[in-house]
């Protein structure tokens, strides 16, 4: 077990007194560790040689990164950790890790759950939590869209899919909202082709109550609402209800909000 306190006071006094607070990133991980110190003052080049004293002496300890006014400095050790989630290897990076707390591992559990398995159905993801998420669901899929607006996420996730392998996800850079529009006219797909929609992954920040008109228009046959906003929740509930899907459940797993929802007539999904 790593003692963040012990590590801590390793450097020097002027430079102990300068860190504000201590980050542990994946507090879930049993592997790697990675410590991001905040540091009050910029000073983040003198911490360069303990820093790497330290990696060399601590087993488990794989990276220290210095924060300051939101930048991030890599002192020493690998740009990521690595842990194992259900069974899959993840890298995951000090700004982008969605990883929250040690149980969360029972978040993508549950959302696998939820899933409908339809293989000659295809999926599309908002957010993809560093491509933690399409790799849980990849083999219940024929095909994934995914799409992340953040190129540092975007490249992240990228990077995870191919570490578990996963050849069936088509992943995106670029607003949720324009894709959509992109999607419905064929860009990613051809006329006359089979490309329904069996599940929709949303999180509700990355597309608008526009946007949600889309799965009606296809109907989609299932919706999954995830969100630690309970707000952000409600308000794309209403609007998916009122465009004609029903909620079939909802729970709250490590603080993130789930709702499923299905269209009110799965007997006949429609071909875009």
């Amino acid at each position: 077990m790593i003692r963040i306190e012990h590590i801590v006071k390793k450097f020097r006094p002027e430079l102990e007194n300068n860190i504000n607070s201590v980050n542990k990133l994946l507090t879930i991980s049993d592997y790697e560790t990675m410590l991001i110190l905040d540091i009050k003052r910029d000073q983040h080049l003198q911490y360069k040689r303990t820093s790497k004293e330290l990696i060399d002496e601590t087993p488990g300890l794989a990276s220290i990164y210095i924060k300051y006014k939101e930048k991030h400095y890599l002192m020493s050790g690998t740009p990521y950790v690595k842990d194992i989630i259900n069974n899959f290897t993840f890298a995951l990076y000090p700004l982008n890790s969605p990883i929250k707390s040690r149980d969360q591992y029972k978040l993508y559990k549950a959302i696998v759950k939820l899933c409908p398995k339809g293989t000659t159905r295809n999926a599309i993801i908002f957010n993809t939590h560093c491509g933690i998420i399409p790799t849980h669901i990849s083999h219940l899929y024929n095909r994934i869209y995914a799409v992340e607006p953040n190129r540092d996420i975007y490249n992240e996730s990228k990077f995870n899919m191919t570490l578990n392998k996963k050849n069936n996800c088509m992943l995106f850079n670029t607003d949720a909202n324009k894709w959509l529009k992109e999607f419905s006219e064929h860009k990613y797909t051809q006329p006359g082709k089979k490309n329904k929609i069996g599940l929709a992954l949303i999180d509700p920040s990355f597309i608008s109550n526009n946007g949600l008109e889309f799965f009606a228009k296809v109907q989609a046959e299932t919706i999954i609402l995830f969100s630690d906003q309970q707000a952000s929740i409600d308000d794309s509930k209403k609007k998916l209800t009122e465009l004609g899907f029903d909620v079939m459940d909802e729970q709250e797993v490590t603080g993130t909000k789930i709702l499923r929802m299905k269209w009110r007539n799965i007997e006949r999904p429609t071909e875009i």
